[in-house]
């Protein structure tokens, strides 16, 4: 498993939400990290920003797909195993919805 996907994991287990704000990792509730979880999450911050990332794409992708909740759950475990993969996945959507996105737009004169 990826090593942000792993810490990310690690404190949602431990009953912590973990949202990603702007650049920021938040942790909540924020009492509840241990020095030993804060030291990792320090250490490992740009793997879980980029996994953080990664799964806000996919939630996106998610939803114009609309995804069921248990399709959302197996994307988000796979994506934490393979994320160069699930990468490539999102990017290639998200290419195909700005050309789609651009040729309503030129079709409806909304260019």
């Amino acid at each position: 498993m990826h090593a942000g996907a792993e810490l990310i994991r690690e404190l949602r287990d431990a009953g912590m939400t973990v949202e990603l704000a702007a650049d920021r990792i938040v942790v909540a509730p924020r009492e509840r990290i241990t020095e030993q979880l804060r030291t990792r999450l320090k250490y490992r911050r740009q793997e879980a920003l980029e996994h953080l990332l990664l799964e806000q794409r996919i939630k996106g992708m998610a939803r114009r797909w609309q995804y069921s909740a248990d399709e959302l759950t197996e994307s988000l475990t796979a994506a934490a195993i393979d994320p160069d993969g699930w990468r490539r996945w999102v990017d290639h959507d998200e290419r195909q919805c700005a050309i789609r996105g651009s040729v309503f737009a030129i079709a409806t004169g909304h260019a």
